[in-house]
């Protein structure tokens, strides 16, 4: 059974810390403790919740991790920046729970809040992330979810949108593995591409894996040969 960390007052600003009381030497540098810390998606909509990443915590136990996955509020009713603070305040919470290195593994908008806070983690692992909301809500991604989550337009707030984009924020020297499914149809492709493409003429460490056969909800799927690759990235990058 995970411990239940409380961050906040609301039921929604909640950690699920999963030790591994068992993972003496099996670290990913052999030498440090570390944490996975899950950051669901959603399209920042409430009914979907931070379950949603459940399948994953075992591939990380197995491999001498904690794994701490964060819930946030969201929600028109949680308006932005709410979820990016909520991440961040749980991020201070893990670190004084548990040692060692803290790895940001964020899926869709997890990704997109991850790559925001992207200096408070040692590396940040993006899955399939929404880096450009101006582009989520002209393009009524999510079945408009862009529209239903901020309740205004990028012409009538461009700042807001702005600061939600991580194509609009600079990287830090953390390491950054971006992993995208060619055929993804919530967040299509060429997002990430050009997210990275910016960051790399920034000079980011920043590096990608695209999957020919992975859709939106693949990446989340444990079970899926990219975990290796990701696993390995990390291994060559702490």
């Amino acid at each position: 059974m995970p411990d239940s960390l409380v961050y906040g007052p609301h039921p929604d600003q909640v950690i699920n810390l999963y030790r591994n009381v068992h993972a003496k030497g099996k670290d990913i540098d052999n030498s440090n403790t570390y944490t996975i810390v899950l950051v669901h998606g959603g399209y920042w909509r409430e009914r979907l919740t931070f379950e949603l990443m459940l399948p994953l915590v075992p591939l990380w136990t197995r491999e001498g991790a904690n794994v701490a996955n964060v819930e946030y509020r969201r929600g028109p009713a949680a308006p932005w920046p709410l979820p990016l603070q909520d991440v961040q305040e749980a991020m201070y919470t893990i670190r004084e729970h548990v040692p060692g290195k803290l790895i940001g593994v964020g899926h869709s908008v997890g990704g997109q809040l991850a790559l925001l806070l992207n200096t408070g983690f040692d590396a940040v692992v993006a899955l399939a992330p929404v880096t450009d909301v101006v582009k989520v809500y002209y393009a009524g991604l999510g079945e408009e979810a862009a529209a239903e989550y901020f309740q205004t337009s990028p012409g009538a707030q461009p700042g807001l949108f702005a600061s939600a984009s991580p194509i609009n924020h600079s990287l830090g020297p953390t390491p950054v593995l971006i992993v995208h499914g060619e055929n993804d149809e919530r967040v299509p492709l060429c997002h990430s591409w050009d997210y990275a493409r910016i960051q790399w003429s920034k000079k980011a460490n920043i590096d990608m894996q695209l999957v020919g056969d992975l859709n939106h909800m693949g990446c989340i799927d444990p079970s899926h040969d990219i975990w290796k690759s990701v696993q390995t990235w990390l291994r060559q990058n702490l």
